[in-house]
């Protein structure tokens, strides 16, 4: 009886404890294959409010802001995972801090999930409004049905109060416009608190006066509604009457309630699920391949390289004008004097010998970058199973932008 009475003190002191916000980095807990094989990231841009020297951004309750941007279902979309057939872009952020006012996908309205394939290119565009006062770290994400979700880049958003507090106007069939934000709350808290109390009226029948927890080791080998032999005295008639006095007053509070609602709202839109298809975004007509032939990590002069062979078979120059490695961009270097072994400056790579391929030629090219620069990202396989690797080269010619995928398993080299 001590213990129940002090499981359910904790049990209510724990309600009145207020959990410590989610702190960033989510996106970083994933595993480096699984990042760096399924989505990558390119684009990712965050518009609205006022940017602050820190690099985060301020922003008034009830403010609109936008995240766009670009998300490419890889071809090495691990084999492990379910495939990429169904898929819903979001956001990520800890709790309803934001709220989703419109989601653009290729052009295309997607209020719900939508029907994805590898290889395919998204581009996005995600109009927020925020809604509670603090300091969060909002994200992009791609969820895909059986899999799982991937996180994008993120940014810090600082939401100061509204004096006028928050609303969500909205215009019912019958042309009433209500605020979302408190309509019909207390009825929804009461109809949801009555119910609470008969489960724990129910609950503490069987607890309370009654040895089924304390000693559930026994209570768990009789049989159920098992009134005689070694049972006697745990279920009586006195509990069976007042489980049928329980039942009835469930089924009642059930049936009394949807007919209330059948009588007070008599014109309702039952819920819609409108899953479509959104073809990935018009891509030019290829003018470039690339297949990665070597990838190391150098324990020696601690330095990530990736050979790629790559080919411009259209009528003009072709420049990398970025690597896309899951939600990390990096820009060619132009500091050209740099040696394989000097560091190459955070947020870039350098492409060896030269980020430009001439029309018609294949080229074997080399993109490097320091170990530490991954490593901070946690984006190097060293102990994960799969040391399969992946990116996105944005490769531009004649004013044409084409995602071209290249791929690797990572070989160590040891000091």
């Amino acid at each position: 009886m001590k213990r129940i009475i002090s499981v359910l003190l904790a049990s209510a002191a724990l309600l009145f404890v207020g959990a410590s916000p989610a702190l960033a980095h989510g996106e970083l807990s994933q595993e480096a294959w699984l990042r760096l094989n399924s989505v990558a990231w390119m684009d990712v841009q965050f518009s609205g409010g006022t940017p602050q020297q820190n690099g985060d951004v301020n922003i008034q309750q009830g403010d609109t802001f936008k995240i766009t941007g670009t998300a490419k279902i890889l071809e090495t979309w691990p084999e492990t995972l379910a495939a990429p057939t169904e898929g819903f872009i979001n956001v990520e952020s800890p709790g309803p801090v934001v709220l989703m006012k419109e989601r653009v996908i290729n052009g295309v309205q997607a209020p719900h999930s939508i029907y994805i394939s590898k290889g395919s290119v998204y581009n996005f565009e995600l109009t927020l409004q925020a809604r509670i006062p603090g300091r969060y770290h909002i994200h992009p994400t791609f969820a895909v049905h059986g899999a799982g979700t991937l996180i994008g880049p993120g940014q810090w958003y600082n939401v100061t109060s509204n004096s006028a507090g928050f609303t969500n106007p909205v215009t019912l069939y019958n042309g009433t416009t209500v605020n979302l934000e408190n309509y019909k709350v207390w009825w929804i808290f009461g109809f949801t608190f009555v119910g609470f109390i008969i489960g724990m009226v129910w609950l503490l029948w069987w607890i309370w006066p009654k040895p089924t927890v304390s000693r559930l080791a026994v209570t768990s080998q009789l049989s159920v509604n098992d009134d005689g032999g070694d049972a006697v005295g745990l279920v009586t008639k006195r509990d069976h009457r007042a489980m049928n006095i329980i039942m009835l007053v469930t089924v009642l509070f059930v049936a009394l309630g949807m007919i209330w609602q059948s009588v007070a709202y008599p014109t309702k839109i039952p819920l819609q699920v409108d899953r479509f298809l959104v073809a990935g975004a018009p891509q030019p007509v290829p003018f470039a391949t690339a297949t990665g032939t070597d990838v190391t990590l150098d324990n020696k002069t601690n330095t990530y390289a990736m050979k790629v062979t790559l080919t411009n078979s259209g009528t003009s120059d072709m420049t990398i004008d970025s690597v896309h490695m899951a939600n990390v961009t990096l820009t060619p270097t132009t500091d050209v004097s740099l040696s394989p072994q000097a560091d190459v400056p955070a947020g870039q790579v350098a492409i060896s010998p030269s980020a430009t391929i001439g029309a018609g030629q294949t080229v074997e090219t080399t993109i490097r970058l320091p170990r530490a620069q991954l490593d901070s990202l946690k984006l190097i396989p060293v102990q994960n199973a799969n040391s399969s690797v992946a990116g996105v080269l944005q490769v531009t010619s004649a004013g044409e932008t084409q995602f071209v995928t290249v791929y690797g398993t990572m070989d160590t080299i040891f000091a």
